[in-house]
């Protein structure tokens, strides 16, 4: 494997630096990237033994982290991109950064992707997407923010084999506001680029008619030919259905099972529809709606091309600020759409798999008779964990666990269920239940990052196990962290006939490469 080196050393470079008139491209691009991995560098040396800090999930080394973007696979490497700010952990300075897979599972960071290019006038690298056109070769692109100018849509193609090196579009701006013929789109932005039959769409968000308070919309455009630098205005697919959505950010609209799926992000959560897109009307229209996730996960997108199934990266936030590095991506998520009800559903990424330490076997617990609380052994005690759990209240009022519990028993993070709805951390999702069917949860911890997915329905498969399961309840959230907090403990209210099996429990590996 090809190891890359950061080079700190000695940046001449101000903050403030604006490039001189014709100064080239690439040496402006070396200087400011330089500087930026500079100072993600030094500031990862600070906050690396930070134990709130998670292991198994896409986070930079240190600094502010949010949407991801440009999923891509490519010559046996997955890439994602992600919204990064590399001299702090506020928002602000946006650039792209970078990590890779072989598996999805094991992750390698890399250098910084995309910058600002003073030289131009850029202040942002915005969101967007990636895309690997017909003749082989990647493609990124993304929202340029300049204070003197409207947003427009830029591109980025790599100069080296590995993806690592990249430079701006020779044709940018690849789409200007001209291109709607004079009507004007407000917070135009975060282009996401999907393929149908022969053709290659790209979808913006935005809001229209925003002197008169906006209605949050969805925008569609068409390449005119293969290099994707050319494109046509095909006109607004989709009108987000609440009034009260002003505005839509990071459009997702991409096939699946013979369905169309979009997801856009306007506030939490974050809001699915599934339903029929014709390109020619431009409309999409749904036939099933729903919540990404019910938790602090904002602005997802998808990788489909490449992929068995299509594989979904969302952005966790709430973590607080001060700590030198600030917030992560979701674990990926395989998606599908329901064969009975054509909703779509999230299953954690089989391969989550690997990560088990070797060390742990296998655990099982069941208690078919819980009253009140009871504190596990320190052998299930963990800050790294994945638990797959059965709940069933029974006549008590509701049943769940704890977990960051201190020795003495005190305190947690409660996961409760009610037979009606999962709560976590105080935040609800509605998962109601046939007679006498149990709930089936995934839980990830990791440290201060907690993902819990309902597994119920339809009959899939997950880690190998034969749990019924089609993800259709998913919360994320940050939760309190104390590392002297690591114990499980159970617990039943109101009733002493609630049921509670762990089936499987696992302490998990960190996900990052050897010197990552």
């Amino acid at each position: 494997m090809r190891r890359y080196v950061w080079v700190i050393g000695s940046v001449v470079a101000s903050w403030g630096v604006a490039a001189a008139a014709g100064q080239d491209e690439a040496a402006e691009r070396e200087s400011l990237l330089a500087r930026a991995n500079a100072a993600v560098a030094a500031a990862a040396a600070r906050v690396e033994n930070d134990p709130s800090r998670p292991v198994f999930h896409i986070l930079p080394a240190a600094g502010w982290l949010n949407d991801p973007n440009g999923l891509l696979r490519h010559d046996g490497w997955y890439h994602v991109f992600f919204q990064h700010n590399p001299y702090g952990d506020e928002w602000g300075h946006m650039h792209w950064g970078h990590v890779r897979s072989r598996d999805l599972v094991r992750w390698e960071r890399l250098p910084i992707a995309l910058w600002p290019t003073k030289s131009l006038g850029e202040d942002h690298v915005f969101s967007g997407s990636a895309v690997v056109r017909k003749d082989g070769t990647p493609m990124l692109f993304y929202t340029s923010i300049s204070g003197h100018r409207p947003p427009e849509q830029w591109a980025a193609i790599p100069e080296d084999a590995d993806l690592v090196t990249w430079r701006k579009h020779p044709s940018n701006p690849i789409l200007t506001e001209s291109i709607h013929g004079g009507s004007r789109i407000y917070e135009w932005r975060d282009p996401y680029v999907f393929r149908h039959g022969e053709a290659t769409y790209l979808v913006c968000g935005g809001n229209l008619n925003a002197s008169q308070g906006g209605q949050g919309a969805v925008f569609l455009y068409r390449a005119d030919d293969d290099t994707l630098t050319k494109w046509s205005y095909r006109g607004v697919v989709f009108t987000h259905p609440d009034p009260e959505v002003k505005n839509v950010e990071c459009p997702i609209l991409f096939p699946l099972d013979g369905r169309f799926v979009l997801i856009t992000s306007q506030g939490q959560p974050v809001d699915w529809f599934v339903g029929e897109f014709d390109p020619e009307t431009p409309s999409f229209t749904p036939t099933a709606r729903g919540k990404i996730d019910d938790g602090q996960v904002y602005a997802p997108s998808v990788l489909v091309e490449g992929v068995e199934r299509p594989i979904l990266f969302g952005w966790i936030n709430g973590v607080p600020s001060g700590k030198g590095w600030r917030h992560c991506l979701t674990l990926p998520r395989q998606l599908s759409i329901g064969r009975l009800d054509g909703r779509l559903k999230q299953m954690p990424y089989t391969q989550l798999r690997e990560l088990i330490d070797a060390d742990l076997p296998d655990r099982h617990l069941f208690r078919d008779s819980i009253e009140g609380r009871e504190l596990l052994g320190p052998e299930w005690s963990g800050d790294s964990l994945w638990l797959q759990v059965s709940l069933d209240p029974g006549k008590a009022r509701a049943v769940g666990l704890d977990l960051l519990v201190s020795d003495d028993g005190t305190g947690g993070v409660p996961i409760r269920f009610d037979g009606r709805s999962l709560e976590v951390a105080g935040t609800k999702a509605e998962v109601p239940l046939q007679p006498g069917e149990s709930l089936h949860l995934a839980i990830y911890l990791d440290r201060s990052i907690l993902e819990v997915v309902s597994l119920r329905g339809e009959a899939a498969s997950i880690a190998g196990t034969n749990t019924p399961a089609d993800g259709s309840a998913w919360i994320s959230r940050v939760v309190d962290f104390d590392p002297a907090r690591t114990r499980v403990a159970l617990r039943a209210e109101g009733g002493s006939s609630g049921r509670i099996e762990i089936r499987h429990a696992y302490r998990m590996k960190p996900a990052w490469v050897t010197g990552r």
